[in-house]
């Protein structure tokens, strides 16, 4: 087993070692993700560095666009003899969890503006019978699918709408950051709106750290370090996807975006652990026939995450019967770079227009 002591130098040689066998043996790595830790996205970052090409696709800022300085530029990492592209990510559902412990830190005071985002409104919300239940914001399980879900849910934005309308801050921060991880795990959304999602966040992280530093407040006034390297990876890394899959792949297959994560090895070492604790290799290898049933269990089931209450990983999420009732002709069509340059422009359009909402020209 590999020792959760081991430091980010050491996996980076077995993540190496790991990819180029992949790649030797046909298997046309398309991503490597993180799952929230920062030794695992240093791993990342290691990995980029490393790498012996790059192919960089430049996103003009629409306010400035003569500015080269204030571009945006999505590198994608090129590797092995073929110069594979590969996207570099964030678990999506790990990105959700990080935004939901950083507006319930009492650490912090969210400053958006004239308005704050902070846990006393999601306090309320519970105290009101509103869609959020006990554990969502008493002895919260910070590793809660649910609790996040349920708390960035479009029925927690509802009450709130309905019932604190003046609470615009936190509004905004569900609205705007809520979506980004949605821009993965939502299966109904084309590429082009995830892409503009994935953008208005990106926009959105930008306008902040400049009122906050314009504002001369500290760094507890937005969210963490680690939420905004976190946030970055999503943005970059759904775009990247989608730029591999069109240009390297052809457009030949439609990107399934709520598959892409970690949550897929999560589940999958988490059912392993229920036969054998601590188990080796070979354990593992006995494992394997076990393991293809039950997930094909879970596949084949129905999806109970919605029912589920303080559980800290729920298998059948996102492995649901729903993946083959999916559309999958939103997730086939590719934009063209015009498309995504327009998809920029109007998602910093929306940026501009919640930051004078929230009080701030």
């Amino acid at each position: 087993p590999i020792s959760s002591k081991i430091k980010a130098d050491e996996l980076i040689d077995m993540q190496v070692k790991l990819v180029n066998g992949l790649l030797e043996h046909g298997v046309r790595v398309s991503s490597l993700g993180a799952d929230g830790a920062s030794k695992e996205r240093s791993v990342l970052r290691h990995f980029a560095l490393s790498a012996p090409a790059y192919v960089d696709f430049v996103l003009p800022h629409p306010a400035y666009p003569a500015d080269s300085t204030r571009s945006t530029k999505i590198r994608i990492v090129c590797w092995g003899k073929d110069l594979q592209w590969i996207a570099l990510i964030e678990d999506p559902g790990h990105g959700r969890k990080t935004l939901r412990s950083n507006v319930y830190s009492g650490a912090r005071l969210l400053t958006l503006g004239d308005y704050i985002a902070c846990y006393s409104h999601f306090l309320a919300v519970y105290h009101e019978n509103g869609p959020l239940n006990s554990r969502d914001v008493l002895k919260v399980d910070k590793q809660s699918d649910n609790t996040a879900i349920r708390v960035f849910s479009s029925a927690t934005m509802k009450h709130l709408i309905a019932n604190h309308s003046d609470q615009l801050g936190t509004i905004v921060y569900l609205v705007v950051l809520g979506s980004l991880p949605d821009a993965y795990q939502n299966r109904e959304l084309t590429l082009i709106e995830r892409i503009k999602i994935a953008l208005r966040a990106m926009y959105f992280l930008q306008y902040w750290k400049d009122f906050v530093r314009d504002s001369g407040y500290s760094s507890q006034h937005i969210l963490s370090t680690q939420a905004l390297d976190i946030c970055r990876y999503l943005v970059e890394g759904l775009i990247q996807l989608v730029i591999i899959y069109r240009d390297k792949f052809l457009g030949k297959y439609p990107l399934l975006l709520w598959k892409v994560g970690t949550e897929g090895n999560e589940h999958s070492f988490a059912l392993a652990r229920s036969l054998v604790t601590d188990f080796n290799a070979l354990d593992w290898q006995h494992m394997v026939p076990k393991l293809m049933v039950r997930l094909r269990e879970l596949i084949n089931s129905v999806d109970m995450a919605a029912k589920a209450r303080g559980t800290a990983y729920n298998p059948s999420l996102h492995l649901d019967a729903a993946d083959t009732r999916a559309n999958l002709a939103p997730v086939c069509t590719y934009p063209p770079n015009a498309g995504i340059f327009e998809a920029n422009n109007a998602a910093h359009a929306e940026v501009v227009g919640i930051w004078q909402a929230l009080g701030v020209d």
